[in-house]
């Protein structure tokens, strides 16, 4: 609307010969610092000559300060209406007859802000066309074209003496073990207060989230996000590190999403594990690993434990190469459905090696010397298919074929 106006009254003047707009007030939303809660940002402004009324918009960040209050400058007087319900977003309207005139530089608007946190926010006037304008009366809408020649944007800093900061003595904890956190704040601060971004913690020793140096167990595996925020009188500050706790074991699968090895959240720990990681398959995961394609101890990983009666699928091969071991610690199952060859450590306990799929695999003994295929239980599923087994096999329990 407003551009539609100009654009009327510029070619009304043309005709007329005559301009019949003057333009609006230069305005100011000035610079300001604070030390305390509170600021007082002035809007000033140059050329206020028999003014009637107006409409401005500004915008700021609301993660540092609140805008709670609007009053009018001395002298501006009027009518006004202000809407602050937006957090980030003030809007102004203002109205008197007949218009006023004020000195340059007077202060038509006091906005009052709170402080959320320390830092520094700036102060911008939004104009979509009709947001911010000026008029000397009726119909009257002044030229302020354009914009960044007529609305002088501000900031606000709220200062600390705070400066918010900690530690932890093990950012990578297994679970339910405790963590000291070492509050590392300068300014002297007289409250804390922590908080983590998922719900599985426990304070210990009697500390608790307003303890200068909590002390903290994580029930759960994975990410945790911590913030701790200082306070003493008229300031406060806080401090976040992101992701900064990985607790849980690393290389236990826990199978907490799904069978997929790359799924992070199926880790103890969040963390798919690198190839020199000794991994264990625990036996109360609630689902067991899949890998599509073929497996090698001492290529995809260090060493393979199955905890218990934990289950592990490799639809092709599965090696054990010299230097890396399979261990199983209880009647565990490793279905394979390809070659099995072993040329380094492996411990059976009273586990099943289960031979699966529908093509054709052997059992190799490798290594220099050349090992022992030393078996608990052999269980040969194929459908199809054989198991050629050579020499240098041993089978303590059973051998099922085809049950």
């Amino acid at each position: 609307m407003k551009n539609f106006l100009i654009i009327f009254w510029i070619l009304f003047a043309v005709c007329l010969q005559e301009v019949y707009a003057n333009d609006a007030p230069s305005t100011t939303a000035v610079t300001a610092t604070a030390s305390g809660l509170t600021a007082v940002v002035p809007i000033t402004a140059t050329n206020f000559s028999n003014i009637g009324s107006c409409g401005l918009e500004l915008h700021f960040d609301p993660a540092i300060a609140t805008a709670t209050l609007v009053t009018t400058g001395p002298g501006l007087g009027g009518g006004f209406n202000t809407n602050l319900t937006v957090p980030g977003v003030i809007i102004i309207g203002w109205y008197t007859y007949p218009g006023v005139t004020m000195p340059a530089n007077s202060i038509i608007f006091n906005i009052t802000f709170s402080r959320v946190t320390s830092g520094t926010t700036a102060i911008t006037w939004y104009d979509n066309g009709y947001s911010c304008y000026y008029s000397d009366g009726p119909g009257n809408i002044l030229y302020d074209l354009p914009t960044s020649s007529f609305y002088f944007n501000g900031s606000l800093t709220f200062l600390s003496s705070l400066f918010a900061d900690f530690t932890a003595d093990n950012a990578t904890p297994p679970k339910n073990t405790t963590v000291n956190f070492n509050d590392l704040t300068t300014g002297n601060p007289t409250s804390w207060s922590w908080s983590f971004n998922r719900s599985s913690v426990v304070y210990m020793n009697g500390t608790n989230s307003n303890s200068q140096n909590p002390k903290v167990q994580f029930t759960d595996g994975g990410l945790y996000t911590v913030t701790l925020v200082v306070h003493k009188t008229g300031n406060n500050d806080t401090k976040i590190k992101a992701d900064y706790i990985r607790a849980g074991t690393h290389g236990q699968w826990t199978g907490a999403t799904s069978s997929d090895w790359s799924t992070t959240t199926n880790w103890d720990d969040w963390f798919v594990p690198a190839a020199s990681a000794d991994l264990v398959i625990s036996q109360s995961a609630l689902f067991w690993p899949v890998i599509t394609g073929d497996y090698s101890l001492g290529t995809d990983c260090n060493s393979l434990t199955l905890d218990g009666s934990a289950q592990f699928t490799v639809d092709g091969d599965f090696s054990i190469n010299s230097g890396s071991g399979l261990n199983f610690t209880g009647n565990g199952m490793l279905h394979v459905g390809g070659n099995w060859t072993n040329a380094g450590n492996f411990n059976a306990g009273d586990g099943t090696v289960d031979f699966t799929g529908t093509n054709p695999a052997s059992i190799i003994s490798a290594g220099s010397p050349t090992v022992t295929n030393n078996f608990n239980n052999i269980k040969i599923s194929k459908v199809g298919a054989t198991l050629t087994n050579p020499c240098n096999i041993i089978v303590n329990g059973n051998l099922v074929i085809n049950p």
